[in-house]
């Protein structure tokens, strides 16, 4: 695109008048150029304006006061670069740590990586020399091009503007990054404005103010038409507007690599939740089973149980058979027992009999002892008898009572594991419940119903 399309669109487009010398061939071309390190930066709209400034002066030595993201640093080294002019620039930035807040004595690694690979000899960054050191330094062998990011420096930072003059060479040029913002929060502010009235020099605004210094009368053509356009340090709209759109279109550039950025981390994470989703199915289907499984588990123990309740009934059945039989055995041999009792009565009444006649008659009653000791020991059998049948009831009645009590606490300990595996199956019915019921399993019912639909098999759990 020729210098005269530039500025005539420019001139039908806003009316205003664009300084035909300022867009010489070669600044313009450099107002096309990209950059190769474009990081999210509040100078990154200005970095057009920087580009053609390095081409209408073509320094051999640039340098940045507060290197900050690397962009205006960088930029510089890029454009010396382009144009051969075998130029080096000095950076000096001052980083602060995330985590603990306090400044660090390294260059962060991405600068320094991008510094080996594309400008090793042409760059020199260095981390934690103070503002007013580093000016020192530079007045020792000053630079073509000062760029100083206000935004960029140390919050108590506090700048001399003579110090700046001396460390800037005789026809060269001054940038100083945020203005506005600075004049507010440093004390320091206002020497700066004073600076920028009583030295020749230009204003750009939008978010981040430039304003562009100009030291000594020696300076290029394109330079010069750009100082005697502006009108009280102010540019007119169309020749701001070159600038502006330039950076505009950088901006966009870097707005529309980092959409692309977080497009594709979403897609990752897309993919990363369709794979959890895959897994919370394959889970869900693998409890599923399991559920299945348990719930065979829960009916064949019901149908177990529902078996031992009929057995213990039956059992219980045949026990109380056996008690009723034990207590009919029982009341026969308490008659048996009074019928015994009553003989042993009636020997006894005899035996007194005996003995009465056994006073009178002495050889009888020899005989009737003889005979009275023979019922005694007849007696005395049928008694033991009747004690070792009534012992014996007495044991089966005891083993009766103590099987009776061990079938009661097997009937309790089987309604306990009833009670137990019932409360179980309550837990995991609720469970169930919970899960169909619950929002995430709402909505992947759409997804559970496309999969119905592909593959035709299957119920809907919903």
């Amino acid at each position: 695109m020729s210098n005269q399309s530039i500025t005539e669109t420019h001139q039908q487009g806003t009316g205003a008048h664009v300084p035909q010398a300022a867009f010489t061939t070669a600044p313009v071309q450099a107002l096309f150029w990209k950059p190769r390190f474009m990081e999210p930066s509040h100078v990154l709209i200005h970095v057009p304006m920087l580009f053609w400034l390095t081409a209408a002066l073509g320094p051999s030595r640039a340098a940045v006061l507060g290197a900050g993201d690397g962009i205006v640093h960088f930029a510089l080294c890029q454009a010396m670069e382009k144009l051969a002019s075998g130029g080096s620039c000095d950076g000096y930035g001052y980083w602060i740590e995330p985590k603990k807040g306090k400044m660090v004595c390294a260059v962060p690694a991405s600068l320094r990586a991008h510094e080996d690979m594309l400008y090793e000899g042409a760059s020199r960054l260095r981390a934690g020399t103070a503002p007013g050191d580093a000016l020192e330094e530079l007045a020792a062998a000053p630079p073509d091009v000062l760029c100083v990011d206000l935004e960029a420096l140390p919050v108590d930072a506090v700048l001399d503007p003579e110090a700046i003059l001396r460390a800037l060479g005789d026809a060269g040029v001054l940038l100083l990054f945020g203005t506005h913002s600075f004049a507010e929060r440093n004390q320091g502010g206002k020497r700066l404005e004073e600076l920028i009235r009583e030295n020749p020099s230009v204003v750009f605004g939008g978010e981040t103010a430039v304003a562009l210094i100009v030291k000594g009368q020696a300076v290029p053509e394109p330079l010069r038409s750009l100082l005697k356009n502006a009108d009280d340090g102010k540019l007119d709209p169309g020749t701001e507007a070159v600038f502006r759109r330039s950076g505009q279109g950088l901006v966009a550039a870097v707005r529309a690599d980092a959409l692309a950025h977080s497009r594709t981390k979403a897609q990752k994470l897309q993919a990363q939740a369709e794979a959890e989703l895959q897994g919370a199915r394959d889970a869900l289907s693998k409890l599923q089973e399991v559920e299945e499984v348990r719930s065979r588990k829960i009916v064949d123990l019901q149908a177990e149980m529902f078996e031992l309740r009929q057995q213990l009934c039956r059992e219980g059945e045949e026990q109380k058979s056996r008690i009723a039989k034990l207590g009919a055995e029982l009341q026969r041999a308490r008659a048996e027992r009074e019928t015994h009792l009553d003989e042993m009565a009636g020997l006894t009444r005899i035996s007194e009999e005996w003995r009465a006649r056994a006073s009178a008659h002495k050889d009888e009653t020899l005989a009737l002892e003889v005979k009275a000791a023979e019922l005694r020991r007849q007696l005395g059998a049928a008694l033991d008898k009747v004690r070792a049948q009534r012992n014996a009831r007495h044991k089966m009645s005891a083993e009766l009572k103590a099987r009776v009590r061990k079938l009661r606490g097997a009937l309790r300990r089987a309604r306990n594991e009833a009670e137990t595996w019932q409360q179980r199956a309550g837990h995991l019915e609720s469970q169930v419940v919970k899960m169909l019921t619950s929002t995430s399993w709402k909505v992947t019912r759409p997804i559970r119903a496309v999969k119905h639909i592909f593959f035709g098999r299957g119920r809907s759990a919903d």
